[in-house]
């Protein structure tokens, strides 16, 4: 993984995150000008928060996260996760 530093204001807003748990995923598909957006679900302390995956700060349509493992940088399919899934996705 790069080891590159983000500007401190993304530092500060992807900071907000630790110590979340992903609790489920849901679709947020309430406007009608762009595809469904990829929503997690996350939870710290009991209180809940949407973390919608987009493909901009603007919010111009849905994104895609890379899940990768950290100690070989390979995507990290659900068949290692779960053995008996029918597949990837």
């Amino acid at each position: 993984m790069a080891q590159t530093k983000l500007h401190p204001v993304i530092q500060e807003h992807y900071q907000t995150l630790i110590g979340f748990t992903v609790k489920g995923l849901a679709v947020d598909d309430t406007d009608d000008t762009t595809e469904p957006f990829p929503v997690l679900i996350m939870e710290k302390d009991g209180v809940e928060i949407e973390v919608a995956i987009s493909q901009d700060a603007e919010g111009n349509g849905p994104g895609f996260l890379f899940i990768e493992s950290i100690e070989t940088s390979k995507p990290v399919t659900n068949k290692e996760r779960w053995p008996d899934s029918p597949g990837r996705w």
